[in-house]
């Protein structure tokens, strides 16, 4: 606090929810929460302002937003309704403003600030290469943030026969910045990927052997990703920012302008095709909680899925049964809840891989054989065999990394790899907010 006298954090609440704790530094047995949450509300980023009243935090929950609450209590006030990541923030010295680093309206990261008494944000001086973690002197002319510089190219690895050696891993999709979400067409002659090589993050195509990159659409927004081809080949369907939560669009598989699937005011996640192309499945948490639903491709009415929970779904080759991952309760973790199948025509839903636990949502991919998938605790890409109902290692990546799919015809795997993750801290004078 701005006189010395108390500590604002972070700590696991009765629920098992993050939640901020009033600490009196003079007395330890002076604590008390200050926020009250439970299920899946989390709440981080404590900052005092300036006259130590009020303490400014960031909630995750169904949204992503600021609130504010008394230091002596009371229900949080909602600040923005951007429901988008925020990667910091600060009191202005006067108290006025609250300065904070988004990617609201679907832009890269960039500087906001807005009034504490509520209203719309407004657009700041934003360095170049982006900024997170942010923090005001006292006099309001030097802001101070971290720098992340982070690389993720695809690389490829070949699934080793029964005997004999695999070749090296092979860089195959890189550039500055991220290229992610590899997906085989159906014919295995191109692959769609995430790249920010634009300046933001977009969907693109390219040859099976990563040559002749290509820009498919152009929405001009942050995070669009994990495109899923349609099952002759013409068609690709991904998730992006729609000025506010995601949603799922189609797009041509020759590019142009991409047409939009879901309207509502959800968040949406990890589309994919069924493997008759009649529907494209999607995480969503219309509900209240993520569950995999299932839409037309032309759009219309979507209907429910899962129950129990659901988020990333790819159908059996077979097209009977739905495979599924569950995201973890916890907000802002792409760690999930195992592998789970349910029948494609409705049926009990039970648990198929608890070892994907420990990897993440969208790190994994089906063959009639078995199921690769990403083991982010041993940092390894493992097959577990539908025959054997054994988990074997297939290949110990350098790096960690994250998304893999696998060829039609199983013989590669693309994963894409975090080559590069560093940080600085830089400092702005003269500051203008």
């Amino acid at each position: 606090s701005p006189d010395g006298k108390y500590l604002a954090y972070v700590d696991r609440g009765p629920s098992r929810s993050d939640i901020i704790y009033l600490l009196a530094v003079d007395n330890p047995k002076d604590k008390r929460p200050l926020t009250i949450s439970g299920g899946q509300v989390q709440d981080y980023w404590p900052r005092f302002s300036p006259d130590g009243q009020t303490v400014a935090f960031v909630r995750f929950a169904d949204v992503r937003d600021i609130f504010l609450v008394r230091t002596a209590g009371g229900e949080p006030k909602r600040l923005t309704f951007d429901d988008t990541s925020i990667y910091g923030l600060d009191w202005t010295p006067d108290g006025a403003y609250i300065v904070f680093s988004s990617v609201r309206l679907g832009e890269s990261v960039r500087l906001w600030k807005v009034l504490a008494s509520g209203g719309q944000p407004e657009p700041l001086f934003t360095p170049p290469r982006g900024v997170e973690e942010t923090s005001l002197s006292r006099d309001g002319h030097r802001l101070a943030y971290t720098q992340r510089e982070f690389n993720a190219n695809v690389w490829r690895y070949e699934v080793p026969a029964t005997a004999g050696r695999s070749a090296p891993p092979t860089k195959l999709i890189a550039s500055t910045g991220v290229n992610s979400d590899p997906q085989f067409s159906p014919d295995g002659k191109r692959i769609a990927f995430q790249s920010s090589r634009s300046g933001s993050l977009e969907i693109w195509v390219c040859d099976s052997d990563g040559s002749n990159p290509r820009q498919l659409a152009f929405l001009g927004r942050a995070n669009a990703g994990i495109p899923h081809w349609s099952p002759d080949g013409r068609e690709i369907v991904f998730s992006a920012p729609a000025e506010g939560p995601d949603a799922v669009y189609v797009v041509s598989a020759e590019g142009g302008r991409p047409r939009r699937l879901t309207t509502d005011a959800s968040n949406v996640a990890a589309p994919s095709w069924s493997r008759d192309g009649k529907w494209i499945y999607f995480g969503s948490d219309r509900s209240g909680a993520w569950q995999v639903w299932r839409v037309p491709p032309e759009g219309g009415h979507a209907v429910q899925v899962t129950k129990k929970g659901g988020y990333a779904a790819l159908e059996s080759l077979d097209g009977k049964t739905l495979y599924y991952a569950k995201r973890l309760k916890f907000p802002g973790y792409r760690k999930v809840q195992g592998l789970w199948k349910v029948p494609v025509e409705g049926g009990e839903e039970t648990l198929v891989l608890k070892e994907l636990e420990a990897g993440l949502y969208e790190c994994w991919d089906l063959t009639a054989e078995g199921i690769y998938f990403y083991n982010d605790s041993t940092n390894a890409i493992d097959f577990f065999g539908f025959a054997t109902r054994k988990i074997t290692q297939i290949a110990k990546p350098e790096k960690r990394g994250g998304p893999l799919v696998v060829s039609p015809d199983g013989r590669w795997i693309l994963f894409a790899q975090v080559d590069q993750d560093t940080s600085h801290i830089m400092l702005v004078e003269n500051f203008r907010w």
